[in-house]
Formats: C-alpha cells, structure tokens, sequence
C-alpha cells in the first residue's frame, strides 16, 4: 500500500473527486448509478438523521487528532456554525463517549491513528473515516441499521488500499457495537466492479449484485426434528412443574386448613408464603453480533446456534420456595382471647 499514490483532491463544496486534475467518481455514485443505493428525498428526518452523523464524525475526527474534550467542544461549536449543522452538543456528546470507549477498549495507545483519509484511483475513490496501522479500516456509523452497501463501501475502499480487513462500529449514545466485514463483500465489489467497468447494462450488474447478496442459513433434517422434541419437551417440564406445584399445595392443605394467609398446624399458627422460581438472564447481544458476523451463507445447525448463544448467556435461577414461619405472639394472643 501506498498512501501517497493515492491521494485524491476533495471539493468540500460539491462533494468532488479529482485524481491529477481529472474528476474521477465517487463509491456513493457508483453504487447509486447501480441502484444499489436509493436516492433518498430531502425529508426533515433523514436530513437531522444525516446532519447528527456528520457531527459525530467531526468529533471523532477530532478525537482521533489527539485533541482533549474541552479543545474538542470549542472546534465542534465553531464547525457547526462555519457548516450550518444545527446538531447541540448535548444530542451527540453520548456518541463521542462510545467511540472513546471503542479506541480505549479495542486500539492500543501505540497504534497510529490516520482519520478522514481521502484515498482514489483513476477509477473512483472516496474517504475513509479511519485508519488503523495502515492495515485495517474503521467506519463510523449512528444509523440504528446496517446495510449491505455499508459493507460494499467499505469492500471498495480496501480494494484501494490492497487490504482484506474491515469494520462498521455502530455508535449509540450508551455504547457500540463493531461489526467485522464478511469476505464475500470484498468479493462482490470486485465482481460488481469489473462489470461497471466493462459497461454492462446497470440493470444486469443489479441482477448480479442480488444473486451474489442472497444470504440463506440452512437447517438439516436432523437438527429441525431436534428443535421439535426440545419444543414438546419443554412444554412437559413446564406440565409437570404445575403438577408438582399442585400437589405441595394439596399436601400443605391436607395437614392443616388454611386461614387468611396462615396455617394451623397441631394448634400453631404459621405464616405461609409461596414464591415463584425466577429466572435472571444476561445476553451480551455485541459479543454474539460479532461472533455470527461474516457466517452467512454458511451451513448452520440448530444446536451450533444455539451453543454461540449459550456461550454468550449468563443465567441465574432463583429458586421459589414453600415457607412456614411460625408465629407465636399471634398463638398468645388468641389464647389470652380465650381465657377472657
């Protein structure tokens, strides 16, 4: 790789690409020529939606240059004046500090930062929100949804750069999620690539791109059948735990009758309480994410599935409990009623 040969010139005013003075086309405009991606109306939503992006991306520009908070809230204020993006600070401050939690959590200190890269070819080129050592790409993203040109984008900028390793880390106000660019997205854009460049009929290159992006997780006989007798025998466990509920209630009933919430046993007087079991379940939903990301298309089975998860799943069980505690002022006080 070498980043001097491909550096492009960016016209931040119509959003224009030039390589040695030639305009040269954007990843968004090709794969928009396709009809892969939709051009999208100028809606107040999408338009907030896409103004709140850009300031994240700003801020962690920033971030990345090595600038503190305070440096960083005195540059993004005057960046959305200069840029007319009307996004506060307190709407985006979250997502600053989920992709602070990202470098700190998944880069070293010691790995070297370039962000905003601006990168092409005589073919096309775009920018690149991040790149790590020179030997993998981050991509920025606020959008609740992932979508397979995301990945494209991101397979056609590793094209340029001669690399094989990408990722989507999807920011929230909370937290993120990284997501890890499956192979057959590096082959679908060079495949889709070459059919562009050789001008085929767009219609023909989209027919193309939905064949190769038709992702299907297959289920053997064997697996589906196991899925069924889990199915029929969990609802007996759940059969048989009422039956044993029942009984102890009709046991407790038969050595003694019931009043008001109490129970009296050999003229004692017991307090009954009956709790349920509880079950407390822990999924760490970004851990399994990134486990099954880049396995479609593979043949999975139902109890593989399943293992990922459970790997994945903590799970504390509470035990109910049928509880007798006796009270003895209550038998004092009805037998001091008696005397009287």
């Amino acid at each position: 790789m070498n980043l001097e040969n491909l550096k492009v010139e960016f016209s931040e005013v119509n959003h224009k690409y030039k390589k040695d003075d030639s305009e040269i086309l954007s990843v968004t405009q090709i794969l928009k020529h396709i009809g892969i991606i939709p051009d999208y109306p100028e809606v107040s939503r999408i338009n907030e939606a896409r103004d709140r992006g850009k300031a994240v991306h700003k801020l962690l520009e920033l971030l990345c240059d090595g600038y503190n908070t305070d440096e960083i809230v005195d540059l993004y204020n005057a960046w959305i004046e200069k840029e007319d993006n009307k996004t506060p600070w307190r709407q985006v401050r979250g997502y600053l500090i989920s992709g602070q939690i990202f470098l700190n959590e998944e880069i070293t200190n010691k790995a070297i930062l370039r962000s905003e890269v601006r990168i092409g070819n005589e073919l096309y080129g775009g920018t690149v929100d991040l790149l790590v050592n020179d030997r993998f790409i981050i991509d920025w993203k606020t959008s609740s949804k992932i979508k397979d040109e995301d990945y494209l984008q991101l397979a056609a900028y590793c094209y340029l750069l001669e690399i094989r390793e990408s990722y989507i880390v999807q920011l929230t106000n909370e937290n993120y999620i990284k997501y890890k660019t499956p192979d057959m997205y590096y082959e679908i854009w060079e495949k889709i690539l070459c059919m562009y460049l050789n001008k085929n009929d767009k219609a023909d290159i989209y027919r193309e791109y939905r064949k190769l992006i038709k992702r299907q997780i297959k289920i053997d006989e064997h697996s589906a059948r196991q899925l069924v007798e889990l199915t029929l025998r969990h609802e007996e466990i759940k059969k048989e735990i009422e039956r044993t509920r029942e009984a102890v209630d009709q046991s407790l009933n038969i050595d003694g009758i019931q009043l008001n919430g109490f129970i009296e046993l050999d003229g004692e007087y017991w307090d009954y309480n009956k709790s349920k079991s509880s079950i407390r379940t822990k999924v760490d939903i970004k851990k399994i994410i990134e486990h099954f990301n880049g396995l479609y298309g593979e043949f999975l089975t139902i109890p593989r599935v399943l293992e990922v998860i459970d790997q994945y799943t903590t799970t504390t069980i509470i035990d109910g409990s049928y509880r007798l505690t006796k009270k003895t002022k209550r038998k004092k006080r009805d037998e001091g009623k008696q005397k009287k």
